[in-house]
């Protein structure tokens, strides 16, 4: 018989693992997440800048950014069609879609801040939540970075929750 922790179940489910590094709020551009971090933190040594200021651990941050990257986007196993093991529509490896889509939107000022975003994700394959909407279409409600606005509107709306 074999015995599977329910964290382990429950890191699954969440779509990322544990870390124990803390990240502060000035390591973070984006208004919503910086008053976040302001809100929620406390009083510590942030593992990006070094310096002692209000910050979370990693995996709390998490929680937010996992929010808004399942309001926006998908696993393509449960959305796009396969044609000789091959997905029929625009798909994103975990890092592409941190990166390439979202690197903007959270405006971290440390790389490594993303590298360990990525790397705590389970890796995947994503695709748009809506893969056959015209994706132009959603780009013109944008927030100013660019991207879809719904990131940062579901970020925003986050943290008036919390």
């Amino acid at each position: 018989m074999s015995f599977i922790s329910n964290d382990y179940i429950n890191s699954i489910e969440r779509g990322y693992g544990d870390s124990d590094k803390k990240l502060c709020h000035e390591c973070i551009g984006n208004k919503s997440l910086k008053e976040y971090i302001k809100a929620n933190g406390y009083v510590c040594t942030c593992d990006y800048c070094g310096q002692r200021r209000k910050a979370v651990n990693l995996d709390s941050f998490m929680v937010i950014i996992m929010s808004g990257v399942n309001f926006l986007y998908t696993h393509a196993v449960n959305e796009l069609p396969c044609d000789s093991g091959e997905y029929i529509g625009k798909t994103y490896t975990t890092a592409q879609l941190i990166f390439e889509e979202l690197r903007d939107e959270i405006d971290a000022q440390d790389e490594r801040i993303l590298k360990d975003i990525v790397e705590i994700m389970y890796d995947d394959i994503w695709c748009d939540a809506d893969p056959f909407s015209d994706r132009k279409c959603r780009q013109t409600r944008t927030d100013g970075g660019g991207l879809p606005g719904g990131f940062h509107i579901m970020i925003g709306s986050l943290f008036v929750r919390w």
